[in-house]
């Protein structure tokens, strides 16, 4: 199925391939489509574009599905079809958790409607319609704002009477630098955010501003209460804590998400988003060292403690797939993380230089990653072991 033609002669630029693939903004966006790399994650909208009611904004496609292709005849109106069609399949057969769950978002807005109705009056998109150099990884700002004026911005315009809602923060994001104010925000569909405990409840609000401004009955609160009781007998539950490497890499993987969001909000001053990257790395390099049987304690302290240079030649040393000398951006991130904690502690300092933010993102990704992987390989050990 494809979307109306409105919109079509708005995306079919995208495919000619589209011009910013050769401007400094979209230099991370891949034009490959025999692999699958075309711009894409759009559905929907199959009637007229009036008939919109709902139109629900991601952040950008996944990377391709094995064996995904959007080559077909070689031509713009080919590729597109291509895209158009494999992206119904998805939310038609719920490929996977995401398509399902923007499908349960769907069924909360018109439950007793059937898929192609629903989609007449839904358009669904994405703030970028390229895939992150990394899966779920950061997007360039100049990129996001790139193809909001080429497409999203110009994709909403025709749909002003409906109930506009950005998928998740990264999206929220893009809409407001491309200067769109009035959108709802709700939990992503894809995961992680989709695992939170609020998300379900975000999708219902959506429902709810879906069924106020359309006159539809309000068919989450008119619900009736279900009551009784149950009960039930569970197996004995033991509860292993983390160990001190799950730990690490826990909390650095946390800390790095942070850091990925502020590089996207183009916040003013760079050192909270470096405070927050150089965290992850220290843990990142800790959980590796970890790996090899040395123990918190140990990495806690003098020489390696909060030294990034230290803990990055030690991870070098034990075999691991890093360069033997820190690189420029471990050694800027280390002149504000380590004793005397510049960056935390400015005394007397009338400046400081941090490394390129999405640089530092992107590597640190990695060596995260990488740690990752090292964790699960070794059997669980104590916390303190």
């Amino acid at each position: 199925m494809t979307p109306a033609y409105e919109l079509l002669d708005i995306l079919v630029p995208a495919y000619e391939p589209c011009a910013g693939f050769r401007g400094a903004a979209c230099r991370q966006a891949r034009w490959e489509p025999d692999t699958g790399h075309v711009p894409r994650g759009f559905c929907g909208a199959i009637g007229n574009a009036d008939e919109v009611r709902l139109v629900l904004v991601c952040a950008e496609p996944g990377d391709p599905h094995e064996g995904e292709s959007h080559a077909s005849d070689g031509t713009k109106s080919g590729h597109i079809r291509s895209a158009s069609e494999y992206a119904w399949r998805g939310f038609s057969e719920g490929k996977d958790r995401f398509h399902r769950n923007v499908r349960a978002i769907l069924n909360l807005c018109w439950p007793t409607a059937d898929f192609e109705t629903q989609m007449r009056r839904t358009w669904i998109t994405d703030s970028v319609l390229c895939s992150a150099r990394k899966e779920g990884g950061t997007v360039p700002v100049a990129m996001g704002r790139e193809c909001a004026r080429r497409y999203l911005v110009p994709q909403l315009s025709l749909f002003p009477q409906a109930v506009v809602v950005a998928l998740g923060r990264k999206a929220a994001l893009r809409l407001r630098n491309a200067g769109v104010e009035q959108f709802i925000v709700a939990a992503a569909a894809a995961p992680p955010g989709c695992n939170r405990k609020e998300a379900c409840e975000s999708w219902g609000v959506v429902a709810r501003a879906v069924h106020e401004r359309f006159g539809y009955p309000n068919l989450i609160e008119d619900l009736h209460e279900i009551t009784g009781s149950v009960a039930t007998t569970l197996a004995a539950i033991t509860s292993v804590p983390p160990s001190d490497g799950q730990s690490f890499v826990l909390t650095a993987r946390q800390l790095w998400q942070g850091a990925q969001v502020l590089v996207e909000s183009e916040l003013a001053t760079p050192l909270p988003g470096a405070l927050l990257v150089a965290q992850a790395l220290e843990g990142a390099l800790k959980a590796l060292l970890w790996t090899t049987g040395r123990v918190a304690s140990e990495l806690s302290k003098k020489p390696l403690g909060h030294d990034l240079e230290a803990l990055w030649s030690a991870t070098a040393q034990s075999g691991f797939a890093v360069s033997k000398l820190p690189p420029a951006w471990c050694v800027g991130l280390n002149a504000l993380h380590a004793p005397p904690f510049h960056g935390r502690y400015p005394s007397g300092l009338n400046g400081f230089v941090t490394p390129n933010a999405e640089q530092a993102v992107f590597e640190i990704d990695k060596v995260l990653a990488l740690a990752e992987g090292a964790v699960k390989g070794v059997p669980w050990r104590k916390p303190g072991a």
